[in-house]
């Protein structure tokens, strides 16, 4: 029992550690993304990216961590490559923004 708890806890303070921060994320995006991207549904260069903390954005186009992140990592469909232009902290930070739209 005892070592269920342990682990319980390490694992908590593992994810308060590695959560990202909406606060820079949101700054970040819009320094980085928001030239052709909206907070909204309206579509600039790229699609808004609103409805992206339930799964789908705008367009139709499926929204998770994971997809967000390989967008952001290898581009495509006119978006530019960001793997080596933002930090994997930097990544994580927009993402967890966009994934409160």
């Amino acid at each position: 029992m005892r070592i269920a708890i342990s682990l319980f806890c390490f694992g908590c303070a593992l994810t308060a550690q590695t959560a990202p921060d909406t606060g820079e994320g949101k700054k970040l995006f819009e320094a980085k993304c928001g030239v052709c991207h909206s907070e909204g549904s309206e579509r600039r260069i790229g699609p808004g990216l609103k409805g992206a903390k339930d799964g789908k954005l705008p367009d139709g186009r499926n929204a998770s961590h994971d997809t967000l992140l390989k967008k952001v990592n290898e581009g495509g469909g006119g978006m530019p490559v960001f793997r080596d232009l933002l930090t994997e902290k930097e990544k994580e930070s927009i993402i967890g923004y966009v994934l409160t739209l």
